[in-house]
């Protein structure tokens, strides 16, 4: 890694005291973790397979470190399962912040490649639902898929610019996220980009565009409501001076203590904003790579719109999903979130509200489409599920070579008829038709391992 002279002057300034510490781990070993997703397996049933080592990080409670030395964590079985996410502990942080509860609404405002949004949709629970939002296209269905990948069954995924959404959503969330585009300090250790990008001049245009991001958030959140800002840079240009720039103008916020105890406080001295200890920096020393996490709750009205609601089902569901459905899961149908399209047939989040005039990437859950009067899966749906709620799985384990052909795209041998659960670990990955002692692969071409 290397930065230019003018970082080290800036840096100094920026962090005061800290900058000594700081500066003797800024060519350490960059920090490296995973975060479990506990539905779908244990932390110690997840160590135990990927044999690897895990300490808890003081960021979320099922984040953990691994080493860093660690390679192929992302072609692992249980990745493709959606069991863990690998996140940079620190990164954790903002979701904890937020403290959100069963059957939130949420709006992660920027939201790829989707670390937070798992997080989020996890914490939330099938009856929340969570509006998560990437306004660049190509990185937009980088968060769809691992949206899938996880296995949400509550949240919808849209390709839109924020201004755009919080206005026809305006007083709607419980909790609204910015996870703001940064100049990126907090990333030197462990992207060589950012560190070959690094400018001075980033942090003002950065911040600037942070404080667009938050004046429309505010629109979206309801009296009573907390708006999360976070980012992964040092600066004080984006980070308390940003806290400062939007409070002086929305009065109807107020800068609220974050209850976990990660990180040290924000600096006073780089604004004039008395409460911005409140706020909390994490850096090298606190056990993360960097970031700055604010926390802030709407006390009073500013005024908010009728939000309408997903408009009633006109298109009754085909009963060759019903009968595939009651044939192949032991939970009972979602009959009010279902919606057939045409010929394809999506699982609604509860509490959706209308999404007219917007760009969605991804409704909901679309489980399948409609061929013939047939029913033809979709892997999506088979993600959402768990092993023991599928009445028809092939359960594979370590050391099993079918696990890898499966991922692989091939065929492999299974027993029974029809379609069948892939599960390994007792984590479902996916989904194939047995027949005649052969499963075929419905694994996604663009997810195969090569």
């Amino acid at each position: 890694m290397q930065l230019p002279e003018s970082f080290y002057p800036i840096m100094r300034e920026t962090l005061g005291a800290d900058y000594e510490a700081y500066q003797k781990l800024l060519f350490g070993v960059p920090y490296r973790g995973l975060r479990v997703q506990e539905r779908k397996i244990t932390a110690e049933k997840l160590k135990a397979v990927l044999r690897v080592t895990m300490e808890k990080t003081p960021f979320c409670s099922n984040g953990y470190y691994i080493d860093h030395a660690i390679t192929g964590l992302g072609n692992h079985p249980l990745h493709h399962g959606g069991a863990f996410y690998l996140q940079e502990p620190s990164a954790m942080s903002a979701v904890t912040a937020m403290e959100l509860q069963n059957g939130d609404k949420v709006l992660d405002l920027c939201a790829a490649p989707g670390g937070k949004t798992t997080q989020i949709g996890e914490q939330i629970g099938d009856n929340g639902l969570l509006v998560s939002n990437e306004i660049i296209a190509a990185r937009a269905n980088i968060l769809a898929s691992n949206v899938e990948r996880w296995g949400l069954a509550n949240t919808i995924v849209l390709n839109e610019h924020p201004e755009k959404i919080c206005a026809k959503f305006s007083g709607f969330f419980d909790k609204v996220l910015v996870d703001a585009p940064c100049s990126g300090e907090g990333m030197l250790r462990r992207e060589p980009n950012a560190a070959a990008q690094w400018k001075p001049e980033n942090r003002i245009m950065c911040a600037k565009r942070q404080l667009k991001i938050l004046e429309s958030a505010a629109k979206a959140v309801r009296t009573g409501g907390t708006l999360v800002y976070s980012t992964c840079t040092l600066s004080g240009e984006e980070n308390e001076q940003v806290i400062e720039a939007f409070l002086n103008s929305h009065k109807e916020f107020v800068l609220s203590p974050i209850s976990a105890c990660f990180g040290r406080p924000a600096y006073r001295r780089l604004c004039n904003l008395p409460e911005i200890e409140k706020a909390r920096r994490i850096l090298y020393m606190d056990g993360g790579e960097g970031h700055f996490v604010a926390k802030m709750n709407k006390i009073s009205d500013t005024g908010s719109v009728p939000v309408a609601t997903q408009p009633e089902n006109t298109q009754p569901v085909e009963p060759a999903f019903i009968e595939f459905w009651q044939q192949q899961f032991q939970t009972p149908l979602p009959a009010g979130r279902l919606r057939q399209m045409r010929d394809k047939i999506v699982l609604l989040p509860e509490n959706t509200p209308d999404f007219t005039g917007l760009k969605v990437i991804k409704p909901g859950v679309w489980c399948g489409e409609i061929r013939k009067g047939r029913f033809l899966p979709h892997h999506a749906l088979y993600m959402i599920k768990t092993a023991p709620e599928c009445n028809a799985a092939l359960r594979l384990y370590a050391g099993d070579k079918r696990v890898t052909d499966f991922l692989r795209g091939m065929e492999i041998p299974c027993d029974g008829k029809g379609y069948t659960a892939v599960c390994f670990e007792d984590v479902v990955i996916g989904f194939g038709k047995a027949s005649n002692g052969v499963l075929k692969n419905h694994y996604p071409k663009g997810l195969r391992i090569i």
